[in-house]
């Protein structure tokens, strides 16, 4: 069924009419098409994931990594700096539609241009599942740029001998620069080591910028 079947039955039969003393011969036909309805079975392969899976899996039998391969798949509002492939070998019945940004980019199964992908599944039946994904393949110099501008931390250093540089508490400010629609934003934390406080940065498009003034040494983790 994995393919979609398209079924047709055919009843023949005889009536008789005794009154009228005749036969009468019908044939009904029923026709039907069974196909899959689970769109679950669609993956998308990182194409990051991709060139390294033999490397990875050197010491695991062959068999295991094309189970790994087949399985493998982003989720809706990932992020690759590759690309990303469509695979529907469990469900070849499913049809689906791309916008890149927008745009109509349907006529291929592997996408590699950065941008935005909004990706609509459609069973044979008319069940979809709706998921985005995003491409970037900035270096990790552009990334730091697009995400934080000229700096991350701005404001008043003062001379240390130390292994981290040192600012005057309340004349510094963190910055995390706003994006553009198509860019899935950043979201983290600025912890402060020392006491145990936390600045909590929200994943949104907009930009964020805050003094520091509280004393102590400050970790910031962000991811996307």
């Amino acid at each position: 069924m994995i393919n979609g079947i398209h079924i047709r039955v055919l009843f023949a039969y005889q009536i008789y009419q005794e009154s009228q003393k005749e036969y009468r011969d019908y044939v009904e036909a029923y026709q039907c098409y069974l196909c899959s309805n689970e769109l679950g079975a669609v993956t998308f392969h990182n194409l990051s994931v991709a060139d390294t899976l033999d490397e990875t899996f050197a010491d695991i039998d062959q068999n295991t990594v094309e189970v790994y391969k087949q399985a493998e798949s982003l989720e809706d509002g990932a992020y690759t700096v590759t690309g990303f492939q469509i695979d529907k070998t469990l469900n070849p019945t499913v049809k689906h539609t791309v916008l890149r940004d927008g745009k109509a980019v349907n006529d291929q199964d592997s996408y590699d241009t950065t941008g935005k992908y909004d990706i609509t599944l459609t069973s044979a039946v008319g069940s979809t599942r709706n998921l985005t994904i995003y491409v970037d393949r900035l270096t990790p110099e552009q990334a730091m740029e697009q995400y934080f501008g000229e700096s991350f931390i701005s404001g008043k250093r003062i001379y240390s001998d130390g292994e981290l540089p040192v600012y005057e508490g309340g004349e510094f400010s963190y910055y995390v620069a706003g994006v553009k629609s198509n860019v899935l934003p950043l979201y983290g934390q600025i912890t402060n080591l020392t006491t145990g406080s936390v600045i909590t940065i929200e994943q949104s498009s907009d930009e964020k910028t805050g003094i520091i003034s509280e004393p102590g040494v400050y970790q910031a983790i962000f991811a996307t």
